[in-house]
């Protein structure tokens, strides 16, 4: 198990980096863009929340109380136990 959340930290902090380069910082569009990772298709919020934190539900202002990743999403096979010591491995991706 810890070999795959060492896997989903580095692939989140790869996706952060990227979208700081082409977003010049601003992640209300992130979820815009799209990553193909053994066959599936993430955006940053299903790494980090879905899959990273335990599918936890979203927070961000304005957005409806929602899990990430629904019942019958194939995807959830994929989700790692929650570890509080994760957030101090994620590059924090700053909005303006």
């Amino acid at each position: 198990l810890e070999g795959r959340v060492t896997f989903w930290v580095n692939v989140l902090n790869v996706v952060i980096f990227h979208l700081h380069c082409i977003l010049e910082g601003k992640i209300k569009t992130a979820a815009e863009y799209v990553y193909c990772i053994g066959g599936f298709l993430f955006n940053y919020e299903e790494i980090s929340l879905g899959i990273l934190r335990g599918n936890a539900t979203n927070r961000a202002k304005g957005s409806r109380r929602h899990v990430v990743l629904k019942a019958d999403d194939p995807r959830r096979g994929l989700i790692v136990n929650l570890d509080p010591k994760v957030n101090f491995c994620i590059i924090t991706f700053l909005q303006d």
